[in-house]
């Protein structure tokens, strides 16, 4: 029974936490300019100008920087989601990567061209807005006396750019947190171990279409003949075949009722993965078989229905109990599929899970040929496996035995186990790219941020400054004034930005089922990297103070 399950990327969070972010620094980047220039917006409202039009113009220089922001943006799209595209794992599906629903169809036209420009101009008027008003309310009297290197920010102003500050180390904090949690879960996909052997064995795949074997009996003959052929090929130990690929993420899900475990309610019936297998396919795999026994030839279409189960499903069902004898239903309790009895428990396959697949409980695996007599249509395309000695079996060799075997077939894909096993990780690895670079641009924006208000204090605090260094004040002392400021805003930033993480964590769970929650690990990266991109934030504008002549600061007055 064939389920195709969908569902939105859990990494689809991360762009909008990052957007937010950019969203935040733009607005108080405008906000540092608007500072900047108050005394010209207070010289202009005294010659008369009204304080709409103060904002009108606020407003136009917000529009007029998102705008050619996405025009930079758009143009560095069009040259990177070509390399984006060209990293990644075109073939991930055919090898069965454990991501099978990543959409690929990555492509920039002219209608999300529209989309960008139209979130853009939304963003430069809404987020332009703040510092439009704050202009506006700019003090006549008091701004009027403020030169440009002559006097410190009022707390009101220094309290409205540390909070901008502050959300903004929160955020960086939070995505980048997010982002090595995402990271090491990934990492461990990537060397997690597939739970069979690998090395010395090949597979492909061909298919025993309905027009060329019209019955069960015609298919399962074409099947036991392709098998004895590749068994005489010189090198080969074993030969074996599966479907779904070893290696693949099944579509194929089967719906079922394990004995005395209730159905979940609202479906009716749990699901797990389904392989169909011939006798023999563990041992040719390496696949341990932990308890029961294995497939036998015995086991036909007449005979009673058996399966085999993983150690995780009978685990979750029957606790504590010899799983051999239980039975599963296929489908509904009430339905009118069989019951399978269990022969037989294997190690899990924890590698062919997809991370969304929550609801999977497990593997179940069931005979040929007691799929082909009940469900032929199920089994249409079937993968062969074969174990070899250290002598090299030629494609033409396999190629050979099939068209002996049957001249209709085809072999498909001709790849060894560990090569597959490398290609299909590729989704993984790009994912893991991906989510590593949020985070470090997210670290990036906060790193700006912190910077901008910091040279912005500087600016304003050069004559404090050289007081203080005419009074005999260290260029370290002074250094050390600057960059405890930043440590304050960076502390608090940390401590609300680590409750963001919990959230987004949480919201990226609901999507990515067996994500960790951050360990002191991820903890203390994180930490050290955004205390790095802090330190190098403040420590510009700090070496900016400690070099202000005394002279030129108290003459500018």
């Amino acid at each position: 029974m064939r389920h195709d399950q969908s569902g939105a990327s859990g990494s689809e969070q991360r762009p909008r936490g990052l957007y937010a972010s950019t969203a935040r620094e733009f607005c108080g980047l405008l906000l540092t300019r608007v500072i900047e220039h108050e005394g010209e917006f207070s010289l202009r409202r005294a010659l008369g100008a009204s304080w709409r039009r103060l904002v009108r113009q606020q407003l136009m220089q917000g529009l007029v920087l998102a705008m050619l922001g996405t025009l930079c943006g758009l143009f560095l799209a069009s040259w990177i989601t070509p390399a984006l595209v060209a990293m990644s794992p075109e073939g991930a599906d055919a090898t069965g990567s454990a991501m099978r629903e990543f959409d690929y169809a990555v492509r920039l036209d002219w209608p999300l061209f529209g989309f960008a420009t139209a979130v853009m101009f939304l963003v430069g008027l809404g987020f332009g807005f703040l510092p439009a008003i704050h202009a506006s309310r700019i003090d006549l009297r008091g701004a009027m006396n403020v030169g440009s290197r002559s006097a410190t920010l009022d707390r009101s102003t220094r309290r409205l750019l540390g909070s901008f500050v502050i959300v903004e180390l929160a955020v960086a904090c939070a995505l980048l947190m997010a982002s090595l949690t995402a990271a090491q879960y990934f990492r461990k996909l990537v060397n997690e171990s597939w739970g069979f052997e690998t090395e010395h064995r090949l597979m492909f795949y061909t298919t025993f279409s309905e027009r060329l074997f019209p019955n069960v009996t015609a298919r399962q003959q074409g099947i036991e003949r392709v098998l004895a052929e590749l068994r005489s090929i010189p090198g080969v130990l074993a030969a074996t075949a599966s479907e779904p690929s070893p290696m693949t993420s099944p579509r194929n899900l089967i719906s079922c009722n394990p004995e005395g475990a209730p159905p979940p309610e609202p479906r009716g019936f749990h699901l797990a993965y389904l392989r169909t297998i011939p006798p023999g396919y563990f041992k040719t795999v390496g696949h341990p078989l932990l308890q029961g026994r294995d497939f036998a030839d015995s086991d036909r279409g007449d005979s009673p229905q058996v399966c085999i189960v993983s150690k995780a499903f009978a685990q979750r069902f029957w606790p504590g109990q010899d799983p051999i004898g239980k039975r599963v239903k296929w489908g509904r309790l009430d339905g009118p599929r069989p019951w399978f009895t269990v022969v037989g428990i294997v190690g899990d396959m924890k590698a062919i899970a997809d991370p969304r697949d929550g609801e999977v409980v497990g593997m179940i695996a069931r005979p040929l040929t007691q799929m082909l007599a009940i469900a032929s249509n199920l089994v249409d395309e079937m993968t062969f496996i074969l174990q070899t000695n250290n002598n090299a079996v030629t494609e033409a060799a396999i190629r050979d035995a099939l068209a002996r075997a049957d001249s209709r077939l085809a072999a498909y894909q001709i790849i060894s186990l560990d090569q597959a096993s490398a290609d299909s990780r590729t989704t993984e690895r790009f994912i893991l790219v991906l989510v590593s670079l949020f985070g470090i641009l997210g670290l990036i924006l906060a790193a700006v941020g912190l910077y901008g208000l910091l040279s912005l204090q500087v600016a304003r605090r050069e004559r404090e400054f050289g007081i203080r260094s005419a009074l005999g004040a260290t260029a370290a002392q002074l250094i050390q004034l600057v960059s405890r400021q930043g440590a304050s805003l960076l502390g608090l930033g940390f401590m609300v930005g680590g409750f963001g993480t919990w959230g987004i964590i949480r919201l990226v769970r609901s999507q990515w089922s067996g994500l960790p929650t951050p360990n002191m690990l991820a903890w203390f990266f994180g930490a050290v990297a955004l205390c790095l991109a802090a330190g190098i934030a403040c420590w510009l504008p700090a070496r900016r103070a400690s070099r202000v002549d005394p002279v030129i600061a108290l003459r500018a007055e």
